[in-house]
């Protein structure tokens, strides 16, 4: 499905958590992993050796991309578009802890800007991914919230369940969109999946509680070998509340479908 997986490497510690299953990813689709990165180096000779150093590190699987221009977003924004078919696998790293008068933790600032500039989809590993096992993958969670946006992950997902052999499960935030109501939601859920084939089958499962965010990680935590697929707007829209929040809390990798 890919022939590239872009990764932006912030150079932390905390950003190494991206790495396993980014190769993961690549592994599965037969694919080049390119990591990009940005040096603050200053004079053109130590640029010069720096370039030297990622263009002698390159191999057939895998490609150090540096950018001493751009900031790392933009770098890696620029890699993804040279390449054929690619899939961005960023890592959002710990949330910034909340102290007395401090704000929210929030999604890497880095995230933020792959998500709504992208034109290739998006991989996110978060604080709390579990990336001991890499990127196990044998069901792919469908969140919808019956909006034409929501909708619009539906082919994708069946895309991957396809050519990953996974098995589709069909979830709602039941308290987004048209969704508010648990009958509601269950029957536009029961719907899809009756519309939707997958040789590993196909489920439902709607989320305990009120159905928001937090219940959502709840029951992504009963699905060990799973990936979350959501599907977001256009380019240059924003970061809805519930998907930085998705990030912050799951249990899983996210996949950012446009």
């Amino acid at each position: 499905m890919y022939q590239n997986v872009i990764v932006p490497n912030e150079g932390t510690r905390e950003g190494r958590i991206v790495f396993a299953p980014a190769a993961d990813l690549a592994w599965r689709c037969g694919a080049r992993v390119v990591n990009v990165s940005n040096t603050d180096v200053s004079d053109k000779s130590s640029k010069a050796v720096v370039k030297q150093y990622a263009i002698s590190k390159s191999a057939a699987d895998a490609e150090f991309w540096v950018d001493l221009e751009h900031s790392l977003g933009e770098a890696t924004l620029m890699a993804a578009s040279f390449r054929p078919d690619p899939i961005i696998c960023a890592g959002s790293g710990l949330p910034v802890p909340r102290l007395l008068g401090s704000k929210r933790p929030t999604v890497s600032p880095v995230v933020v800007e792959l998500v709504e500039q992208a034109d290739a989809p998006v991989v996110v590993i978060g604080p709390r991914t579990d990336t001991g096992r890499g990127l196990p993958m044998t069901e792919v969670v469908v969140v919808v919230d019956g909006t034409e946006q929501g909708a619009g992950v539906l082919g994708p997902a069946a895309e991957w369940a396809r050519q990953f052999k996974l098995r589709m499960v069909f979830t709602a935030l039941s308290d987004e969109g048209p969704l508010q109501e648990r009958s509601a939601a269950q029957q536009y859920l029961d719907a899809q999946a009756n519309a939707a084939t997958s040789a590993a089958g196909v489920g439902v499962e709607l989320v305990q509680g009120s159905g928001g965010v937090d219940d959502l990680a709840v029951l992504l935590a009963g699905h060990e070998d799973a990936v979350v697929m959501i599907g977001i707007g256009p380019k240059g829209t924003s970061m809805t509340k519930n998907t930085a929040a998705l990030i912050l809390s799951s249990p899983r990798a996210i996949v950012l479908m446009r």
